[in-house]
């Protein structure tokens, strides 16, 4: 298994297998481990995004409330 890594659940195997062959296709991918309170962002996307409340253009037009947790200053 990639990185040596055997303990996981064998159910996953193809999709590890698809995500490996995947990043081997983009040479200068690569993957790091980020603890989830270091990823409150993506925490928080990803919920608006399943509630549907995160507008197409968020990246550019965003809610002054989200500065502070993205970390945007100015494009």
């Amino acid at each position: 298994m990639p990185g040596g890594c055997s303990d996981f659940d064998w159910r996953a195997d193809a999709i590890v297998e698809d995500t490996v062959n995947l990043l081997n296709s983009f040479p200068n991918a690569s993957i790091s481990f980020a603890n989830r309170s270091l990823n409150k962002a993506a925490d928080w996307l990803a919920k608006a995004s399943l509630l549907r409340m995160c507008p197409l253009d968020w990246v550019g037009n965003h809610h002054p409330a989200t500065t502070i947790l993205f970390g945007f200053h100015s494009f």
